[in-house]
């Protein structure tokens, strides 16, 4: 049964539409929705002379990048050159951030973890994604992200993203597929804004977590996002229940 306040979050749809197709620089839905039939293809690099003090040119590369394909590959010449702050992401993130939304990174629990900072020093603000074996028999819990083993699809911000090195991040356009469902069926697309509509648990003791959220909903300033993973070995995923539209 849709209450009153299924359908509040429900009226979002439209907006978020229009908001993504924006951002995207899409003139209509299927120019969006058509993404999801293009097979899979490596991102061409945007490569930066120096991280620090990008040009103009390299800036528009990247935001260009990633009103195409969602995402942008930057390799930047100088490597090894001091940062301005803390970590090297966060210069060209505070270059884009009129342009993209990266103003504020989320501070992690873990990044000043007693193993991180033994390994990798002081924290930088990053968090730090390394094997970290433990018994999988008995009382010990194995922590999925403590090692660097495959991370399954994951936009939920309950987990870690793909290495930096040996080995391949593959990346979901998930407001392309959204959009393609919205083509397809708007129903079924609306009832991806139900406030309750898909569910993360991490069952773990006193770690333990569980996050209830639409799949698309409007940020506090009014920007698209998307709540989703892929349910793993440490996390159950479970969707709204007596919901034929999410059914």
């Amino acid at each position: 049964m849709i209450t009153p306040r299924d359908s509040s979050f429900m009226e979002y749809a439209d907006e978020f539409l229009e908001l993504v197709l924006r951002e995207r620089e899409c003139h209509n839905l299927w120019d969006l929705a058509k993404m999801v039939h293009r097979p899979p293809f490596p991102l061409a690099p945007v490569i930066v002379n120096d991280y620090r003090a990008m040009t103009e040119a390299e800036r528009t590369a990247i935001i260009s990048s990633f009103s195409s394909c969602g995402a942008a590959h930057v390799i930047a010449s100088n490597p090894e050159d001091k940062p301005s702050g803390a970590h090297p992401l966060f210069d060209p993130c505070a270059q884009l951030g009129g342009a993209l939304n990266l103003q504020h990174p989320f501070p992690f629990p873990l990044e000043g973890y007693s193993e991180a900072v033994k390994r990798f020093g002081k924290n930088d603000g990053t968090f730090k994604v390394y094997h970290l074996p433990k018994p999988i028999n008995g009382a010990t819990y194995r922590e999925i992200a403590e090692t660097s083993e495959k991370f399954d699809v994951h936009v939920d911000g309950l987990g870690f993203s793909a290495p930096l090195f040996d080995g391949f991040g593959f990346l979901y356009d998930m407001f392309a597929i959204g959009a393609a469902l919205a083509e397809e069926d708007m129903v079924a697309f609306r009832h991806l804004f139900l406030p309750d509509a898909f569910a993360t648990i991490r069952p773990r003791g006193k770690g333990a977590i569980k996050v209830v959220s639409p799949v698309f909903y409007l940020d506090e300033l009014g920007r698209p996002h998307v709540h989703f993973r892929k349910g793993s070995g440490e996390y159950e995923t479970h969707w709204r229940t007596g919901c034929p539209a999410l059914d």
